[in-house]
């Protein structure tokens, strides 16, 4: 469950030059996009999410594909599949502990993309659920209204280990949520082993949550692709074909959201993409599920949870990768680190685009409630009535830290 976690903090470590003088802009080697165990495990490979497809760590194609229709005009943000459509600029990259964020531009519209798999290692149960959140913030940059729709796909390339293995799909109804569902045929359930694999068995969800005017489709991918790119809708009826190879039309769960007049009030969106793989590894020749199933639940649970959690989840991502950022930087400044010292001046992938964390406010504020910590320890540690040898003045507390240094010391 750490492994998108560690990936992260060594992106950033791959991103730094050894020096003040030799600064270059942050470009990770890869993005974490959905990050939860080996085999739920997607990045983008590329410089920009535009130029290629996403893909499983392995390096084998795990694609999905964005596009937004700005008054009446289709970009694609995400995948690289072929179509017509031009690529909306892409203005900005930040990469933290839990989420990724992009900002794309086009057609009057600036949109952020974010990505989040809330890996919080306090809280076991939500860190072990398989589930990433995909939000899109949109409005406008020109003070001009304008018409916006976007579009989403994941293909079954998900499900399977290779392209030429069979797969299937459904729609089901979970309370109030939509959702399209892939899965291989066969289910080899935990049957293989060795590091060149992806998961061949379980179900992979997409869920649309009540948000506005949607519609999805189960179908080709580029019959999908296409009917959005000409009228920025897709087709009313799913492909019925299967089960079939999943590179044979490479099927795809796809939906196009509707977001209607823009201004530049920002409007969102968000989806969530989970997948239950039912067994997760076998020990002594014995089946177990994934931990968050030890309680009883099920995929429907699962989702729903997810969906219910959106919220206070993304505020708790924020407030971790802050906290989490504050602290890799207190220990770059601390110890003068040349491999860390860098950071504390490091800029996003674009030259127009705001440092990756204002190094300075967050160290103060670090400092502050570190002193005011200390502070109390302090005075807790003086004993009532103690008096300096030689005199009657009474002893004052000195603030320190839990290794009994004066926080001074420490900067």
């Amino acid at each position: 469950m750490i492994v998108g976690l560690a990936a992260v903090l060594i992106s950033f470590a791959g991103g730094i030059t050894s020096g003040l003088a030799q600064q270059q802009q942050f470009r990770p080697p890869a993005v974490p996009l959905v990050t939860h165990d080996p085999y739920f495990s997607v990045w983008s490979m590329a410089d920009k999410l535009t130029d290629e497809r996403t893909k499983h760590w392995t390096g084998a194609s795990n694609g999905m594909a964005g596009m937004a229709r700005i008054d009446g005009k289709t970009y694609r943000f995400m995948g690289q599949w072929g179509e017509s459509a031009s690529a909306m600029k892409q203005m900005s990259l930040q990469l933290l502990p839990t989420r990724s964020i992009y900002e794309f531009e086009a057609g009057g519209i600036r949109m952020a993309l974010t990505f989040t798999s809330p890996l919080l290692p306090q809280d076991l149960d939500v860190m072990s659920r398989p589930a990433t959140y995909l939000t899109w913030d949109v409005r406008s940059v020109d003070n001009q209204t304008h018409q916006v729709s976007l579009y989403f796909d994941c293909t079954s390339e998900w499900v399977v280990n290779t392209s030429n293995e069979r797969v299937v799909w459904a729609r089901h109804k979970v309370g109030d949520l939509t959702v399209l569902s892939f899965g291989s045929q066969r289910q080899s359930m935990l049957e293989k082993s060795g590091d060149d694999l992806r998961i061949d068995w379980g179900y992979l969800y997409l869920v649309i949550p009540p948000q506005g005017p949607s519609s999805t489709s189960i179908l080709g991918g580029r019959a999908a692709r296409e009917s959005f790119t000409t009228t920025g809708a897709l087709p009313d009826t799913d492909d019925l074909r299967m089960p079939r190879p999943a590179r044979d039309e490479l099927p795809v769960l796809g939906v196009a959201m509707d977001l209607g007049t823009v201004g530049t009030s920002p409007v969102s969106r968000h989806l969530i993409l989970a997948y239950d793989d039912q067994f997760s590894v076998e020990y002594f020749n014995r089946r177990l599920r994934p931990y968050w199933r030890r309680n009883g639940m099920e995929a429907g649970d699962l989702l729903k949870a997810a969906e219910r959690d959106y919220a206070p989840l993304s505020e708790r991502c924020r407030a971790f990768d802050e906290e989490l950022m504050a602290d890799f930087l207190i220990s770059a400044a601390s110890t003068k680190d040349r491999l860390l010292q860098p950071l504390l001046f490091g800029k996003s992938r674009s030259r127009r685009g705001p440092p990756i964390v204002s190094a300075q406010r967050v160290i103060d504020s670090r400092r502050k409630r570190m002193f005011r910590r200390h502070a109390v320890i302090g005075a807790e540690d003086a004993k009532p009535g103690t008096r300096e040898k030689g005199g009657d003045r009474p002893v004052r507390a000195r603030r320190t830290d839990r290794a009994g240094r004066a926080p001074d010391a420490r900067w």
